[in-house]
Order: structure tokens, then sequence, then C-alpha cells
């Protein structure tokens, strides 16, 4: 279900979220992580980060084999004005001491791809059934029809449905009412085989061993594609981060209790299905309690509650990030990227008492070349300037502002991990480097369930790298 937020919590966002800070110094580094904390902060350089150049460098010599220098942690807290103080406590996390750039493309999901996704999730699958729809099917659709487009929830929670313009309902009804007489009598199941599955919108049901079905859809186009594996037609599954926002979401307000499974078995559940599909470079990058809520035909029914977890590949050993769905926040407002950025892969599982009810691949990519074996890193110190310099000249707009400053901004975590940049020359292929993940969030809107931003800092150059 796509989710809304008002003005109100946009204007959060923009008046919480204040950051005007130099960077930390590095005094005292060694290799690997120094046991010193960095207590200092040196003055802003924006020489590094505006060359945008990383290109040139990847593709030059590699790096010596050495480990990178930096410090264990990054501590230090700052008074920003009277009412807004800015808090760093985070630990600097590494991979090991190569750092390796490869060459990468979209990878379209083909029939091959799909059946080893469909036999690793569910490997009780045995057929495909031929038609798209069936008559139950089409008769929940003229129903749908009849209660009207849903526009949203009440103050009490209750749906809100307008009904569909009469001229446009009469057509659908039409061609739905077609396919209902023209369906055989008997349903028809065709093999289980890679001719016999195509990707496409509309879900493709799969028949299981104990009469069950399992859907499969999604779509591939020149951006990505995403693959849908769910248990049933119409799923509707809600993290806990989104009701504690207070979204008026089917199902009532959170939090999300009574999960029967534990977090840990339903990794292993997760783990398993890797196994199966012959993968294990993927790591946890997020977990959360979620639940699924029935929209039809009845409204509001919470069928199950559980996790949802999202794994990322770690090509070269790196630190899991995951940050589709996030961003730098109001540091991207003066340091648009030359073009669009690629979304990161990742498979996305959410796992009840009952199993697995829906899993989603979104983005893979695949490998076309190494394009440097151990790529030379920014110094640390140079990462963190420029770090600052995104976040301080995203957010200087609100010096001015007497609204809402009251707060604090944690930087809660920074990791060095790995992110896909798009290359000037080549908009066919991106490539997978090296970069350091940021997350960051004032206390006001982290209690209210918002997730953190993440500034991703490509970890060669130190230019902002953006997701979207």
């Amino acid at each position: 279900m796509k989710r809304t937020k008002t003005w109100v919590v946009f204007l959060l966002i923009g008046l919480l979220v204040l950051l005007s800070v130099a960077c930390q110094s590095a005094d005292g580094l060694s290799n690997s992580n120094s046991d010193k904390e960095i207590d200092k902060a040196p003055e802003t350089s924006d020489s590094n980060w505006k060359a945008n150049n990383y290109e040139e460098i990847i593709f030059s010599t590699s790096a010596p084999n050495e480990a990178f220098e930096a410090p264990k942690r990054w501590l230090e807290t700052i008074e920003l004005n009277e009412k807004l103080k800015l808090e760093i406590n985070v630990s600097v996390e590494l991979r090991d001491s190569t750092h390796p750039v490869y060459v990468v493309s979209h990878k379209k999901p083909d029939s091959s791809f799909l059946l080893n996704w469909i036999l690793a999730a569910f490997p009780n699958t045995n057929s495909v059934r031929k038609e798209a729809k069936s008559l139950e099917e089409l008769q929940n659709e003229l129903q749908r029809l009849e209660r009207g487009m849903y526009a949203g929830m009440d103050e009490n929670w209750a749906p809100i449905f307008e009904p569909y313009d009469e001229e446009e309902k009469r057509e659908m009804q039409d061609a739905i009412q077609a396919q209902i007489e023209s369906m055989p009598e008997k349903l028809s199941f065709l093999p289980l085989a890679e001719e016999n599955i195509v990707l496409q919108d509309t879900p493709i049901g799969l028949l299981q061993a104990d009469g069950s079905f399992v859907w499969i859809s999604g779509f591939a186009n020149d951006t990505g594609s995403i693959v849908f594996l769910n248990t049933e037609h119409d799923p509707n599954i809600q993290r806990e981060s989104w009701l504690m926002q207070g979204e008026r979401m089917p199902g009532g307000p959170g939090p999300i209790d009574n999960i029967k499974l534990t977090q840990s078995e339903a990794e292993e559940i997760a783990s398993t299905v890797f196994k199966r599909y012959g993968r294990d470079e993927y790591q946890l990058a997020y977990a959360q309690k979620a639940r699924n809520v029935s929209i039809f035909p009845t409204w509001g029914d919470i069928t199950s509650v559980g996790w949802y977890l999202i794994y990322t590949p770690s090509i070269a050993g790196t630190e899991a990030a995951f940050y589709n769905e996030q961003n730098a926040g109001a540091a991207f407002r003066y340091n648009r990227p030359y073009t669009k950025g690629w979304k990161y892969e990742a498979v996305e599982f959410y796992i009840s008492n009952r199993g697995i009810e829906q899993i989603v691949y979104s983005y893979p990519y695949e490998i076309v070349s190494v394009a440097n074996e151990n790529v030379p890193l920014l110094p640390f110190t140079e990462v963190q300037n420029s770090v600052c310099t995104f976040i301080k000249q995203g957010y200087e707009w609100t010096e001015k502002s007497d609204a809402g400053i009251g707060d604090s901004l944690v930087v809660s975590k920074m990791l060095l991990t790995e992110a896909i940049v798009p290359q000037k020359s080549d908009s066919n292929h991106a490539i997978l480097i090296p970069a350091w993940a940021v997350y960051y969030q004032s206390t006001l809107l982290k209690s209210l369930g918002f997730e953190d931003n993440v500034l991703l800092v490509n970890a060669v150059d130190g230019t902002l790298i953006q997701t979207y």
C-alpha cells in the first residue's frame, strides 16, 4: 500500500535536521583502526568532493596491499546553537585491507533466473497455472469495482472509498465480464519449466503440492528489475516503523507484538533459501517487525505478524548496508550528481510463523569486469570533510529559522560498504565502489519512528552518491 505523509511531517524533517558542523580530525592514526578517538575538528576543505573524478582514479594503478588507517571511534558532541547539539558517537566499521572495484550492469531476470528463485524459496511448487485469472479472482474484481477506489482512512481508522467514474467503471466491468464468459470449465496447468515462466505485471499462479498458490510478478526495464513472490494474491505487508510514524493503515496503529517466531528463526529460514539458490554472499542489513493485513474481502484483519528482513550482497566482503528507501536528507539540496543513481541489489523477506509470505528481489546486477583490484581510498580526515560539507551546505538554510530547533541530531552509524555509481561515459554500466554510509537523524524524528537519513560518500574521491 502506498504510504503518505502530511506537510507537517516534511516541515519537521526540514527544520529539525539541522547540521552546521566541521569534521573531526584523525590525529594518532595507525594501520587499521587506531585506538585513539577523534576529539577535534579540522578545517573543512571542499577541494576533494568537487572533483568528481573517480573514474580516472579507479582505472589507474592499484594501491599497495595495506590496511586503511582510521580511528576506532568518531566521538564528539558539538553545540550548534543554544538549543541544538550534534552528537557523534559511532564506531568506524571497516572491511579487510583490499578494496576492489567492479564494473557492473543490470541483470534482467530470465526464465532460468526465475525458476531457480522459485525452487529456492518454494521447493514444493509443481506446476504453473495457464489461465491468468480464475473465476473467483474475476468475481472479486467486480466486487472491488462496486466498493470503489480506496481514498484513505478517516479519524477512526475506517477506510474511505470513492466511486469510480461511471463510464470508466462500465468499461472495466464489461472487460471483466468478457473474461468470465470465456473462462474454461476447469483450470489447466503447465509443467514447472523455464518455457512456462515469464516476468510480467500480472501475477502468475504457481501451484504448490498442498493445493495452495504462490504468485510471481514483476518488471524489468533500463533502470533495473524487481521480482515479487507472494503467498497471497494481494498482500499488504506493513513494517512497524510505518505504524509508529502515525500513518493510518489497515489494521490500526502499532506497535506490533505477539510474534511467535523469533528473529533468529526467521533469519534461519532466509538463510535456507540462499543456500538452496547457491548464493552465500548476502548479509542481513535490516530487520524489523512487520505484519500482513487483509484488504479484501474483509478490511483490516491482521492475518499474521512476523519479521521483515532485508539482505544485500557483499561481493568484496564489506559491511552490509541498505539504503534504497532512504536518502541523504537535505544534504542532497546543493550537491546533485550529474546523472540518476542506481538502486542497490536487495532481497527482502516477510516471514511469519506461517513461513515465507513474501520475497522481493530488487535491482539485481551482474559483474562485467574488475576495474581495480585494490583502489586507493581517500584519507579518513578528508572523508570527514566531505560528510560535513554536504550536510552543512544542505541545512544552512535552517540557520535563520527559529522553529523546531530544540532538538539533538545524532549520527548513529558509520561503515565502509559498497555502492553503485553511474559512469559518465557509459550509461549501460556502473561502478561498484567502496563507499562510506553515514546514518543520521534527529532524536525527535527517531522517536516518532522515522528511519535514519543515509549519506553515501564515495570512499575514493569523497563525492556524494545518490541512489535515485
